[in-house]
This record gives structure tokens, sequence and C-alpha cells, in this order.
């Protein structure tokens, strides 16, 4: 079964609709009514899908703030950062409050009871309702696992059981998920709540997810999040093992900048890995890094690229902490993870001294197979 908020300066626009046919409401607010007194003087920034940057703000005073838009842009959502909450609203013709909300810190209440809005709330409210039993159950299981892992199991029969218990929750979860976000998306290919469940879909392997794609509209290719991530799979697929490795620049945003080719010079084995200070399993894996510094220094040179960081300090601090005494580069716009369509971390490649990249994983036991497979 990753926010850093860059205020672009202060409320750019409140304007309503010019003109208004026939009844019919045009023009979209966004109201904000009784929040924390904490929050009075602040900001609340307005965030583009798949961006950390806010296009807009609007001040909050006496609890209270309002912001329109006179031709809102139904065809995509937005993110409103009140504080250290956030809230996903879509902008269409009409009107939408944002109150607090006990249990999640804020919620969106829609004028429009058959509006997009409401639509999604309602989406959301159907996935959470229907996939809260079979999270507990995998929760349950997973804890039975635990405590029988921590005790010993009486046989690999017990544990080959249990992990297929665990297994088959996982599925279950899927297929649930699936079905809903599904029968969504087919209801709303051409509006943005369309592009929402897909991108709430599950694939088997990232080839059903090209094929769904390709085959998606219109909306779904605009979103910001779906696209970039259809293209770093196209790019993965480009950078598997057996393809040629890509050079790229890594610059720390310090004044220091280097290749990745500048460590392919030594007729050495170069082992890439690209992590963060935050990820937990990059963090699992400096051990079997610092092992295979230390046992293979002769046919194999270790660079870990930090990447994907709010900032270098972060970085450097996990280093010590890690105690990574081998070769470190800091990719501050994480170029390496475009260049080589990075999904998740940490993601190893070794390179050979001729270029080949002859392994491309996740996985320290693949890395250690690969290493002994080659002899090195």
């Amino acid at each position: 079964m990753k926010n850093q908020i860059l205020a672009i300066g202060a409320f750019a626009a409140l304007v309503l609709a010019g003109c208004n046919t026939g009844n019919k409401a045009t023009g979209f607010t966004l109201t904000g009514e009784a929040l924390p007194a904490e929050l009075n003087g602040t900001y609340a920034y307005l965030l583009e899908p798949g961006t950390r940057e806010a296009g807009d703000s609007v001040q909050i005073m006496d609890g209270a703030f309002t912001y329109t838009i006179a031709n809102p842009d139904s065809s995509t959502y937005r993110f409103l950062k009140l504080g250290k909450g956030s809230v996903r609203f879509l902008p269409e013709n009409g009107t939408v409050k944002v109150v607090v909300d006990e249990e999640n810190g804020f919620k969106i209440v829609p004028a429009d009871s058959l509006g997009l809005n409401a639509k999604m709330i309602a989406y959301n409210a159907e996935v959470q309702s229907a996939l809260a039993p079979i999270q507990e159950a995998y929760r349950q299981k997973y804890a039975d696992y635990n405590a029988k892992k921590e005790a010993g199991f009486a046989s690999e029969e017990e544990r080959l059981a249990l992990e297929s218990e665990i297994d088959s929750i996982g599925r279950a979860y899927d297929a649930m998920n699936n079905e809903i976000a599904n029968r969504v998306y087919e209801a709303n290919k051409d509006n943005v709540l369309g592009a929402l469940a897909f991108a709430d879909l599950s694939f088997q392997n990232d080839s059903d997810f090209i094929v769904k794609y390709d085959a998606s509209t219109d909306v779904v290719k605009k979103d910001k999040r779906l696209s970039r991530r259809y293209n770093g799979i196209k790019t993965s697929m480009l950078t598997q093992a057996g393809a040629k490795y890509v050079d790229f620049n890594i610059d720390n945003g310090q004044g220091q900048v280097s290749k990745l080719s500048d460590y392919l010079t030594d007729n050495r084995y170069l082992l890439v890995d690209f992590w963060a200070s935050w990820c937990g399993p990059c963090r699992a894996a400096m051990p079997h890094l610092a092992a295979i510094n230390k046992e293979h220094a002769k046919t194999i040179r270790v660079l870990s690229i930090g990447v994907w960081e709010e900032s270098i300090k972060d970085n450097e601090t996990a280093k010590q902490e890690l105690n990574m005494t081998w070769e470190t580069a800091f990719d501050k716009a994480s170029v390496g993870t475009e260049a080589y369509g990075v999904q998740g971390i940490p993601t190893l490649l070794l390179i050979a001294p001729d270029g080949t990249i002859a392994l491309r994983t996740h996985s320290a036991d693949d890395l250690n197979a690969k290493i002994k497979e080659l002899n090195l």
C-alpha cells in the first residue's frame, strides 16, 4: 500500500466577473471564515499543482479572507496553504468557503451542491469509507507479523502464510481504490476531477500507466504531476541496464559545479546513489554503500548525490549523522533525477568504465548480486 512556500508578493488581484449572463453565476470566489486567530496578519498562498511556488496570495484579517477570480480555469486544481495546513479546491464558477476541520485542519464547503468541488468531496469521502476497513485489516495483520517476527516465527510456512495474507490485503486495497477511481475518471474525463481520479489509480507496472495515459484526455495530460510522471517513465526506459549513461551537471547552488563524467575517469565502475536526507530507505541503504566502498574500493567508486532537498544544509547534516565517508555531491536543482527519470529514491546506478549502465535498481540485494556476477 515532498513544502517550501515562496511568497511572490501580496494579493495580486481581487476582481469580480465583469459581466453576467442572466442569473448564471460567473467568476470564482474563495472565502475563509472563522479561521484560527494565529493566522491573522499572515498570508494564504495559492499553489499551482506540481510546484512549491505560490502563484498568488491573500492576507488573512480578523479570521477571514476573500479571493476572487473572474475567469476560473476549471481544467486544473489549486492548493491553498494556510499556516502549516493546506486544502485542495477546484476553481469553478461559484463560491467555495474554507473553514476549520477538527480532524484534518481545514476543509472546503462549496455553495453549489452539484459542482465539481462537491463531487470531489463526495469522491474523497467514498474512497475513505471504502478503504478504511481494508487499511485497518492491513494494520492489524502487519502488527501480527511484526510481533511473530520479533518472537520468532513458528515455521517458515507461518512466515510465508502471513506475508501472503498481507499481500492479499494490499491487492484488495488497490482493487477497491481502482474500482472507485476508475469509475470517477470515466465519468469526468473532460474535467479536472477526472484528472484527480486518474492520479489516484494504481498500476501494476509503468507500462500500464503509459498505455492508459496515452489514451487519456487533454485534461489529464495537462496535469503537471501526471505529465511529469509520464515523461519520467519514458526517460527511465531509456536509461535502463544496457543503455549508455547520461551525463549532467551537478550544481550545488553555491558555486561548485561538476559533471557526472568527472567521476568516470579511473577505469572503475561508478556506483551512483540518488538519495535525500528525509528518505528512510535511503538512510537504510547507507551501511550497504559503506561496505561496498570499503570492500570493493579497487573496482567500484561510490558517489552519493543528494537530490529533492529543501537545502544543502539538510543534506550536509545527514551526511555527518550517517558517517558517509565516500564521495558525495549535492544536486540543488535535482537535474540528475530528471536526466534519469527517477520516480523514487534511493535509485542506484552501476555504470561500467565504458559508460554502459550495468544495473539500475532500488534494491541493495540486486546491487550485491550484480557485483558478485561481475566479480568486482
